[in-house]
């Protein structure tokens, strides 16, 4: 089929962009090492989620998993200790995240470096909807390498739960969770998740559909990864069937799915955190999300003026695409 004529001009594009990454996923990597030993300086415990480190372990080569950032858990009651010593040490700005009535960032600070270091997110929880998880799985992690490392059952958790989060959008998240499976399945008890979810009631419905997904787009055997918590709800199932491996639609639907995917698996009693989180954004928060920063006053008043009618007619949109067995993505 001319395969060769075909990939000619690919090849060294491919090569190049994995080169670049490389040399990204080795600087955060050091940086990531450096930031949890200087918190262990400080007697405040962290372990890496995500990330270069992550790609390193699954794939062994962090070029085939981009990331932008550092993402790190720490306890919630170190959490702005962690802040200030990462300002004073690495020379950090002040994070800007939206904070709830207790002064407290909604998922993480995220810190961003004047000089172009990468971008640290400091996480005190792995899910919107409970805050004791971070906790808990901080006191149960293991060490490997000098880095702190979730236990088996909380790692893969984690995983399934940022795809989650996401809205279950793209392959990445459920690349991620073959190659873990691969490397690390056999760790795993036949009730793990069970467990976690037992624990952690909240992320129950979250845990439970992200698993379903995974068996069957990325093959995890769903005897082992399979979540009891009973029969699923009507939102449950509308959660499933706005997942979109194809990424298909435009960016702002994605977007609108992936909030609406938030509100489904909401528990009980949290829609306005869900409102402030995904719909009412602090004016200088949806600025930065909405358009670039070098946009005009007048585009940047605009885009904020229209956010909230636009995800309105977004979720409306999501609603009607999902009706009855229709679906964002077929699944084979």
């Amino acid at each position: 089929m001319g395969a060769e004529k075909l990939t000619a001009d690919l090849a060294p594009r491919i090569e190049e962009r994995l080169r670049a990454v490389r040399w990204n996923a080795v600087e955060q990597e050091m940086l990531t090492h450096s930031v949890a030993g200087v918190l262990d300086e400080h007697g405040v415990s962290s372990v890496s989620l995500k990330g270069a480190v992550l790609a390193r372990r699954l794939f062994d080569d962090p070029g085939l998993r981009e990331s932008e950032d550092v993402d790190l858990l720490v306890r919630v009651e170190r959490l702005e200790e962690a802040v200030a010593v990462l300002r004073e040490r690495f020379g950090y700005d002040a994070p800007r995240d939206a904070r709830d009535a207790r002064g407290r960032p909604l998922l993480h600070y995220r810190l961003t470096h004047p000089q172009s270091l990468p971008t640290v997110e400091l996480h005190w929880r792995v899910h919107w909807y409970e805050e004791r998880s971070g906790t808990a799985m901080l006191m149960r992690c293991e060490t490997h390498d000098g880095l702190r490392r979730l236990a088996p059952a909380d790692e893969l958790a984690c995983l399934l739960l940022v795809y989650a989060r996401d809205g279950f959008t793209g392959i990445r998240p459920l690349a991620d969770l073959a190659a873990w499976w691969d490397r690390n399945g056999e760790r795993v008890g036949a009730n793990a998740l069970d467990a976690v979810a037992k624990e952690f009631p909240e992320l129950a419905p979250s845990l439970a559909v992200a698993a379903a997904l995974a068996d069957r787009l990325a093959g995890l055997p769903p005897g082992r990864t399979t979540v009891q918590c009973g029969p699923w709800s009507p939102r449950m199932r509308r959660a499933e069937r706005l997942s979109n491996w194809q990424l298909a639609g435009a960016d702002e639907q994605i977007y609108a799915d992936t909030a609406m995917v938030d509100l489904l698996l909401s528990p009980p009693g949290q829609t306005w955190p869900f409102v402030r989180r995904q719909v009412l954004l602090p004016l200088d928060v949806a600025a930065d999300r909405l358009v670039q920063n070098r946009s005009s006053t007048l585009r940047r008043s605009s885009a904020v003026a229209l956010h909230v009618p636009r995800v309105l007619a977004r979720f409306t949109l999501a609603l009607l695409a999902t009706r009855g067995a229709r679906r964002r993505s077929p699944l084979p």
